[in-house]
């Protein structure tokens, strides 16, 4: 399976002044994951597919951070981001997620912001279900995480650049 489209949107970037000024980066990320292919094993396609993502990452110019300790999004939890970016002079926690933890999430990464670990977040979930796993309705979807980060942006303040995913299965 192959990502063939992605598409993106920010919330609260005015909150990372070089993030905003750069506007680099949603492109290279976007461009990055037209190289995620992987075996359709019909098993565990979320979990692999999530894998993959992270390994184009780590392969690419972005110095994708490796220690369980830089991902860690505070001394007083074991949550782990999925990957740390470090892209100038920012820390980017990367976020792929294909089962419904957008609350939980959203929590993860604002108290990672308060706490300094990250200086903002990419959130990579599906656009369309069915071009990823039709037989899992519960992934988050874009359109509903965008709909809901325009109510919660006014609470929370990490900012977050959200990526839409839509996979070769249609």
């Amino acid at each position: 399976m192959k990502i063939v489209d992605s598409e993106a949107k920010s919330f609260n970037i005015e909150e990372s002044p070089e993030l905003k000024a750069d506007g680099e980066l949603v492109s290279i990320i976007r461009t990055l994951l037209k190289d995620v292919d992987i075996v359709d094993s019909k098993k565990a396609i979320q979990a692999d597919l999530a894998k993959e993502i992270i390994e184009v990452l780590k392969k690419s110019k972005l110095k994708l951070l490796d220690s369980n300790e830089s991902i860690k999004c505070c001394n007083q939890f074991n949550y782990k981001y999925d990957g740390l970016i470090k892209y100038n002079s920012i820390k980017i926690g990367v976020e792929v997620q294909f089962r419904p933890d957008f609350l939980k999430d959203i929590t993860r990464f604002q108290i990672g912001f308060n706490s300094g670990r990250i200086d903002a977040i990419i959130y990579i979930v599906t656009h369309k279900i069915d071009s990823i796993n039709p037989s899992y309705k519960a992934m988050p979807r874009y359109d509903l995480i965008t709909k809901q980060l325009e109510v919660f942006a006014v609470w929370i303040k990490v900012p977050i650049i959200v990526i839409g995913i839509t996979g070769n299965r249609l």
